[in-house]
């Protein structure tokens, strides 16, 4: 889909690690499997509780260098997420393949999903109703012989102030992607930029 390019990054703080799992079928049980890894972070939701948030990274590391890693904030790219219904709650669930270094350390731990999508606006569309200012990007996206419509909502933005862009790649940070009845909404708190 080359009008419609979605990355996500995730920067996350080691508080704790472990070697992936696999299952023998000859022992009929799990074994370590040193061919991935889980990151686990703790992290304090607004209200004062404690959350564990994980991250299975796809990567031969050495038990030596897994060790040097807790504690500090890595970001990880090539991420792959997965949603799964939980008594009507979509959960995600997120697997990476590569890592480095995060530029800043943050002084309290940290699990941030980074979602930024690149797309050609082929229109942009007047949102504002009872709930406040927003505008519609729309982008035709070609995927093989499939031809389909996406949009992206960019709020607190007035659509006069993003009609230069029409024809132009822009990209857009902060995003929001919400999964309901089969259908992807796309959502943004920033003003998108011209690339």
């Amino acid at each position: 889909m080359e009008n419609f390019k979605l990355n996500t990054t995730i920067t996350a703080t080691v508080s704790g690690l472990s070697y992936g799992q696999k299952y023998n079928e000859n022992s009929k049980s799990f074994e370590e499997d040193r061919t991935s890894f889980q990151v686990q972070t703790i992290v304090f939701k607004d209200n004062g509780e404690m959350v564990k948030k994980t991250l299975k990274v796809k990567k031969e590391v050495s038990e030596e260098q897994l060790k040097t890693m807790i504690g500090k904030t890595f970001d990880f790219s090539k991420i792959e997420e997965y949603s799964h219904n939980n008594n009507g709650f979509t959960t995600y669930t997120y697997s990476s393949e590569d890592f480095k270094p995060a530029k800043e350390q943050p002084k309290t731990p940290v699990f941030e999903v980074n979602k930024k999508l690149i797309i050609k606006v082929d229109n942009v569309i007047d949102n504002t109703n009872k709930n406040g200012v927003s505008t519609k990007l729309q982008t035709i996206v070609q995927d093989g012989l499939r031809t389909d419509l996406k949009t992206v909502k960019i709020n607190d933005v007035k659509a006069t102030d993003l009609q230069n862009l029409k024809g132009k790649e822009v990209l857009i940070t902060d995003l929001r992607v919400s999964k309901m009845n089969g259908k992807t909404y796309y959502s943004s708190n920033s003003k998108p930029e011209a690339i």
